[in-house]
């Protein structure tokens, strides 16, 4: 005679942590002066064509404007912007785009 196995009912899910992935930050993240950099740089299009300059992918002017409007761009697209500034000298260094 074959054996079967018991059947058992599985864990009744957790409840979901409300509020993300963990607690609330402890500490005030720093801000940063994005805009500014955007504007000194040039309009939208002078942006877009100066990173295809350096081979990246072109970028659209809306994205761009809207990083302006947020004050906040992509992370990976942080470190090419900095490196323009500095490469500009509209820039010293990034302490520079620190809001105080």
């Amino acid at each position: 005679m074959k054996q079967t196995r018991s059947y058992k009912p599985s864990k009744p899910p957790r409840p979901r942590r409300t509020g993300g992935s963990g607690g609330k930050l402890t500490y005030d993240p720093p801000a940063w002066r994005f805009a500014d950099i955007l504007t000194v740089l040039g309009s939208d299009k002078q942006v877009a064509a100066k990173l295809a300059e350096r081979g990246y992918p072109k970028v659209p002017d809306n994205s761009i404007t809207g990083w302006r409007l947020r004050n906040s761009i992509p992370s990976f697209w942080v470190p090419i912007i900095i490196q323009m500034g500095l490469d500009e000298q509209l820039i010293k260094n990034i302490e520079d785009l620190r809001a105080h």
